[in-house]
């Protein structure tokens, strides 16, 4: 199933999406609690009878268990996990503003599999800040990762917060039998922007898909450097006129790298680019901005 069906199926969950739920920080973010094969306080994709991706494991960072995610068969199609915070998916209750989601994971990755986790927070059902990371490196025993959180330029305190965590895979289909295990999520205000496993980075400059796509108004552009580089990240029309420069010619470490961008409120709607310089990489992805 190609990452566009599985942009579908969060899609179709989105109609939970709108925040205001009564929900206290990262609800159950230990995954102790559960009813049958769903983490109480958490939104999945399972459909019994059909395709169960999330489960329950008894393998764990702390406490009893964890959560489970594996990407099923159903009828010939590859059915990724998906995990949403709060138990009709619209997210946790927050009242400060955290700088990074913690946690610790699991990961056995098939085929260029990635394990995707986005944060967004809102004030007032308004979208002011978030955060992804995408995780390509297999760990075979919990390992943490801290997923940072930007916000745009505004005074306001977020009222709560959407997690979303996915198997997917940047060029096509996400592969029967990735799986990952997730525990103990909190937030944080510790701040980051780099996310290492187990030390291990990177064995190649990738450049991500933006998250989400289409957009409005703002989209989470993710890259990774096997190697300290001097990066630069710009945004071009369809007529290759700059229309922003995310990050200029700029000194980066190696690692897993996320970055927000919210154009210009006269940008008008239609086709951009994004283009990645990274020492001698070069690479460009398409995004699509709609008002």
């Amino acid at each position: 199933m190609k990452r566009v069906t599985a942009c579908i199926l969060l899609s179709s969950l989105a109609i939970f999406l709108l925040p205001g739920m009564s929900f206290a920080q990262i609800l159950n973010g230990g995954f102790e609690q559960w009813t049958g094969n769903n983490p109480d306080n958490w939104l999945t994709n399972n459909s019994q009878g059909f395709y169960v991706p999330i489960t329950q494991s008894n393998s764990n960072h702390s406490g009893s268990y964890s959560v489970k995610g594996e990407v099923v068969d159903y009828q010939t199609i590859a059915m990724p996990p998906i995990l949403m915070s709060g138990g009709a998916g619209g997210g946790f209750t927050i009242s400060e503003k955290y700088l990074s989601l913690t946690g610790y994971y699991e990961f056995a990755p098939v085929g260029g599999d990635e394990l995707f986790i986005s944060a967004l927070l809102y004030n007032s059902s308004s979208p002011i800040g978030a955060g992804s990371i995408e995780i390509l490196s297999s760990a075979a025993s919990f390992t943490p990762f801290s997923l940072g959180i930007e916000y745009i330029p505004t005074a306001l305190i977020p009222d709560n917060i959407l997690i979303t965590i996915t198997i997917s895979n940047s060029v096509g289909d996400a592969h029967l039998g990735s799986e990952f295990k997730l525990d103990d999520i909190a937030l944080s205000m510790t701040p980051t922007s780099v996310e290492v496993a187990n030390g291990n980075l990177p064995s190649s400059n990738v450049l991500n898909q933006n998250y989400p796509n289409p957009f409005n108004p703002y989209t989470i552009i993710g890259f990774s450097l096997p190697q300290n580089s001097e990066v630069s990240l710009v945004i071009y029309d369809v007529n290759g006129k700059v229309v922003d420069k995310l990050i200029d010619r700029q000194n980066m470490t190696a690692g897993y790298h996320s970055i927000q961008w919210k154009p210009n409120t006269m940008l008008p709607s239609g086709v951009y680019f994004y283009n990645l310089k990274a020492g001698t990489f070069s690479q460009s992805k398409r995004m699509i901005f709609i008002k």
